[in-house]
């Protein structure tokens, strides 16, 4: 009897291959996988300004799967574009779509990124987490990580140094992070989101993370995932909430406004 590998398991089997390249080219001092804008080859950014469209070449979305990232999530954003701050410096900013089908650079929207066994599309994990911001002070941007069920995991400011390229560090060591989203807020930690004001222009430099393992469900996201993108909302806007506060007392007559903040982007 003559077995025939499926695809899923040529997959299975190229990842793991790439987990292995990519650890051994990884940051040793740290132990840590590093990606920025360049680590493919690409054309130099042409979009610099909020609210330009992105040209197709700029926005980003599955180019940075052999490295295991992934941009966007499924009924929420539609990736992440490449853009030049005007400095030379080239970074990922958070887009929104466009009513045209043509998606635009949005500075007050989320960057979302979901992590994957490099060269596919399986979900995969990681224990640390680290993101160098450009063009954000301490304590203006937000990482916030998250499990494969879209279950809150933690929080952190870019207040954590600086990084390789000189901008602000966020960094996270939580367990089994499949999804994280990054953010510039301007919100100090204690004020309350009312409402919540996006830095002017930001991006990001550069992610990093320890290296990745095949992510499994907890048996609670078969529940979760039922609520669909209820369920997502709820859970980025709690997060934004959690920030505000700085990890402070929940108090539900501000709730609405987080989820209002959340859906009017």
């Amino acid at each position: 009897m003559t077995f025939r590998r499926t695809k899923p398991f040529h997959d299975w089997l190229l990842a793991a291959g790439v987990i292995a390249g990519l650890s051994a080219a990884s940051d040793s001092r740290a132990g840590m996988i590093n990606v920025a804008p360049g680590s493919i080859l690409r054309p130099p950014a042409g979009t610099t300004a909020g609210g330009a469209l992105v040209p197709a070449q700029d926005l980003v979305t599955d180019q940075y799967k052999n490295f295991g990232v992934l941009f966007g999530a499924p009924a929420w954003t539609v990736g992440a574009a490449v853009i030049d701050l005007g400095n030379g410096t080239q970074v990922w900013a958070p887009v929104s779509p466009g009513f045209n089908g043509r998606p635009y650079v949005n500075f007050g929207n989320s960057i979302v990124v979901s992590l994957v066994l490099p060269g596919s599309l399986i979900p995969a994990a990681t224990n640390s987490l680290q993101v160098e911001f450009s063009n954000a002070q301490p304590h203006t941007a937000l990482l916030t990580a998250f499990g494969g069920d879209w279950r809150y995991l933690g929080q952190a400011w870019n207040d954590a140094g600086t990084g390789p390229h000189g901008g602000t560090l966020a960094t996270l060591a939580v367990p089994r992070t499949h999804y994280f989203m990054i953010e510039g807020t301007n919100v100090p930690p204690l004020e309350a989101p009312v409402p919540i004001p996006p830095l002017p222009r930001w991006g990001v430099e550069q992610i990093s993370f320890s290296p990745l393992t095949m992510d499994a469900p907890e048996p609670a996201g078969l529940v979760l995932s039922a609520f669909g993108t209820i369920g997502l909302l709820a859970s980025f806007a709690l997060a934004r909430l959690k920030a505000s506060l700085g990890g402070g007392v929940f108090h539900h007559a501000i709730f609405p406004v987080a989820i209002s903040a959340i859906i009017r982007q």
